[in-house]
Order: C-alpha cells, then sequence, then structure tokens
C-alpha cells in the first residue's frame, strides 16, 4: 500500500470500509491480518515511535492480535469488544489484563479519547458484549494472549475454525 492510499483510506471515517482481516472467513494468515491490520490503522495511533515502554509494546501486540483474530477494527466500540473478547475469549488470567488496561500508557490512549466518550460508547455497546460473552463460551478453547509463533502463518478461517471463534458481524 503506497503513501497516496494510506491518506485515502486516513481520510475515510472507520465504518466506511472493512478490512479482510475481519471476514469470517479470511483466508489471510494471521501474520497478514496483522500486516493489514496495522497498515490500514496506520497514523491512527496515539504513540510516537519509542513512547512506549517494552511492556507496553508488547502488551499492545497482543492487543492488537486479538483485533485481527476476532475481526475487530480500532473504532472505539471494537476497543470495548476486544476488551471484552480478551475478558471472556483469552488465556489471560482477568488481573493481569486489568493491570495491562491500568499501564499509564493504555491510560494515556483513553485520556486522549476522553473518558465520558469511553464510557458513554462502552455502555452503547453492552449488548454486543453480551454477544460476545456468549459467543466466548462456545469457544472449543481460549485464544492465546501471548504465544503466537505457531499460529502466525496459519489462515485466520481455521484459527477461528479451530478455537471456536465465531466473530461479531
Amino acid at each position: 500500500m503506497g503513501a497516496a492510499d494510506r491518506d485515502a483510506l486516513s481520510s475515510l471515517p472507520r465504518s466506511v470500509f472493512r478490512c479482510g482481516y475481519q471476514d469470517a472467513d479470511c483466508p489471510l494468515s494471521l501474520r497478514e491480518g496483522l500486516r493489514e491490520y496495522r497498515a490500514a490503522n496506520f497514523g491512527e495511533g496515539f504513540f510516537e515511535e519509542g513512547d512506549l515502554s517494552p511492556e507496553s509494546v508488547a502488551l499492545f501486540h497482543n492487543h492488537d492480535i486479538v483485533h485481527v483474530v476476532f475481526g475487530l477494527s480500532t473504532e472505539l466500540r471494537h476497543e470495548v469488544l476486544a476488551d471484552s473478547w480478551t475478558f471472556f475469549g483469552v488465556d489471560i488470567p482477568w488481573l493481569d489484563y486489568a493491570n495491562y488496561l491500568r499501564q499509564p500508557d493504555a491510560l494515556k490512549a483513553v485520556e486522549n479519547i476522553g473518558w465520558l466518550r469511553v464510557s458513554w460508547i462502552a455502555i452503547l455497546t453492552l449488548p454486543a458484549v453480551a454477544r460476545a460473552f456468549f459467543r466466548a463460551r462456545k469457544m472449543t478453547k481460549p485464544w492465546p494472549w501471548s504465544d503466537h509463533e505457531a499460529h502466525l502463518d496459519v489462515p485466520l478461517v481455521e484459527l477461528r475454525r479451530e478455537f471456536g471463534i465465531e466473530i461479531l458481524e
């Protein structure tokens, strides 16, 4: 994707387009889906290169993978759903994830958006959060929070089938 393509994409509201990794039957590998996710969200981040601690880099990387595996964009409602899927369908202990959410870099992202806006969108997203909860209960096994190497070159459609992931459309 060239710079002109990225500029054109970045001028569109996120709800105007969907990436291929968001399709339930996506043939892209996890690695390719992650590349597509990051290309589509180029320039949308709240952090400059080198702003994050090594721990935060790893945490945000794992969070990005959740977005790809569960077919989520970076719209605020999808951020709420990424956290929901993580709580209900990923093998990270809840306390560890709660600690991640309290990291200064994660808090900075929320502060940049605004606590009131985040809270309001979270409330509006509750019906979808409930659907994610029930779909996570049907998963055959939880998605791994941090050990992704064995899955990077597997097509997303196969990973979703293996883990019993039914993405929210």
